[in-house]
C-alpha cells in the first residue's frame, strides 16, 4: 500500500516538474525572441542616428545662416524673409494695445 501511494506521489511530482520545465521553455523562447527584437531596435536607432548626424553635418557645412520656418497645420511652410548684415530684425514680441 505503501509503496502504491509513493508512486503515486511521485508520478504527481513528476508530471508537475515536466509542466514546469515546458513552461520555462516557453518563457525562455519569448525572451530569446525579445532580446533579438531589442537588439534590433538597438541597430536601427544607430542607423538613424548616424543619418541624422549626417544630414546635420551636410546643414551646417552648407549654410552658415540661421533657418527659421514654420510648418502649419495645412502642411503651408513659411520662413522669415532674409536679412541684409547689420539690418536691425524685429522683434517676435507682439504689443497689446491696452485701451481698446
Amino acid at each position: 500500500m505503501r509503496e502504491l501511494i509513493l508512486e503515486q506521489v511521485n508520478e504527481s511530482i513528476y508530471k508537475k516538474l515536466a509542466f514546469n520545465d515546458e513552461m520555462l521553455e516557453g518563457i525562455n523562447s519569448k525572451l530569446d525572441n525579445f532580446s533579438l527584437a531589442v537588439k534590433e531596435q538597438i541597430m536601427f536607432n544607430k542607423k538613424i542616428e548616424s543619418q541624422i548626424t549626417h544630414l546635420a553635418s551636410i546643414l551646417s557645412a552648407t549654410n552658415h545662416e540661421q533657418i527659421k520656418g514654420i510648418s502649419t497645420r495645412g502642411g503651408k511652410v513659411t520662413h522669415d524673409p532674409p536679412y541684409l548684415e547689420g539690418a536691425r530684425r524685429p522683434s517676435h514680441a507682439v504689443q497689446v494695445d491696452k485701451e481698446a
